[in-house]
């Protein structure tokens, strides 16, 4: 049985790594394989990303929600 895979985040969206629960990131990419890449901004100039993130890993911020 074949079923399509809606993401369960979207792109812009903010979300909280489990992991990292005091940063907030920005979702930049959804990956074909349905993981996320994400970014947290620490500067204008600087940014710290992260890729191949699955979405349990993740938990959508609250004002997001």
């Amino acid at each position: 049985l074949f079923r399509s895979f809606m993401s369960l985040f979207l792109v812009g969206q903010k979300v909280q790594l489990s992991n990292k629960p005091d940063m907030v990131f920005v979702i930049v990419e959804i990956n074909p394989d349905q993981t996320y890449q994400i970014q947290y901004d620490c500067s204008r100039q600087e940014a710290l990303h992260f890729n191949n993130i699955s979405a349990e890993m993740m938990r959508l911020v609250e004002s997001e929600a």
